[in-house]
């Protein structure tokens, strides 16, 4: 863990300030560490921190989106003033409200409200615990052309590929592959893609462990699946679209960003090419998907 009363930091090359109003000091979690950097002259986002939840902050009208796992609420999003309003519960226990988050879209401005605890006999706030981060980047990606997906990601050097899909397809599997056959392995889980001029390229994001920040530019996107033998379907036009965006992380209440999605997706499956991939998991898939894709 970091500590310090302010930070900087950049993820997916949106640059990052965060203070606290209190002069609190700040951890922020191992796998910040190397995702951290200098004081940047633009900046994305400012990230106040604040101690103590402010329940009063929470609105009575009801939220406009939240997030269960079985009837446990992760998150709830209400409307706000120039933006929206999170609250965010504790993974590990859900009746646990964690964090309180104002995000001001016009301002790029997020102040976050949590609960001060004890480290290294100091007091101090985890103002970006999870999943109050992935919840930030996906609006902050989504506000300069990019999205956020499931997904492993690799590079070999010439192209940048990704595999997306549902727990169990395979796409830890395939990362290892190619990482043992020596290329670089982006990210394995959740990823950054944005568009650049006219180019597409793949970030990963701070994870529970330690990595250092990674990109390449994005030059195809494949959807593996359990087969008995190696093969390869090109998909086109809104087959190509319905089928990426099913893995994209969004937040359905918003007609807006929805349309956004779907608009840089366009743009996306017309760039890259996108494929369902049958896989049989052996390094020979490699060879396989350069000579057919």
């Amino acid at each position: 863990m970091t500590v310090a009363h302010e930070h900087f930091f950049a993820v997916a090359d949106f640059q990052f300030h965060v203070t606290s109003k209190q002069q609190r000091s700040i951890v922020l979690d191992d796998g910040f560490d190397l995702f951290q950097t200098t004081a940047a002259t633009t900046l994305d986002c400012t990230i106040s921190c604040v101690e103590g939840l402010d329940r009063t902050l929470i609105p009575n009208e009801a939220p406009i989106y939240t997030a269960k796992t079985n009837d446990s609420v992760l998150w709830e999003i209400y409307s706000d003033t120039n933006g929206i309003l999170l609250t965010v519960n504790n993974p590990e226990n859900t009746s646990e409200l964690q964090q309180i988050a104002r995000y001001n879209e016009v301002e790029k401005a997020l102040v976050v409200y949590s609960e001060a605890f004890e480290h290294d006999g100091k007091s101090v706030i985890e103002p970006l615990k999870y999943p109050l981060l992935p919840l930030l980047l996906y609006y902050i990606a989504l506000a300069n052309d990019g999205l956020m997906i499931h997904a492993s990601g690799v590079f070999d050097g010439e192209k940048g590929r990704i595999f997306s899909g549902f727990s169990g397809v395979g796409k830890s599997t395939m990362a290892k592959i190619w990482m043992d056959a020596g290329s670089t392995v982006i990210n394995d889980d959740r990823m950054i893609i944005r568009k650049i001029g006219n180019e597409f390229w793949m970030y990963n994001t701070p994870m529970y462990y330690i990595d250092r920040p990674k990109k390449a530019r994005l030059n195809g996107v494949f959807l593996p699946f359990h087969h008995p033998e190696n093969t390869l379907e090109k998909l086109v036009g809104v087959r190509a679209i319905a089928s990426v965006m099913a893995f994209c992380i969004q937040h359905g209440y918003s007609v807006a960003n929805t349309q956004k999605l779907l608009d840089l997706m366009g743009e996306l499956t017309q760039h890259c090419g996108v494929y369902r991939l049958g896989v049989v998991p052996t390094p020979a898939i490699i060879d396989f998907i350069k000579a057919n894709e």
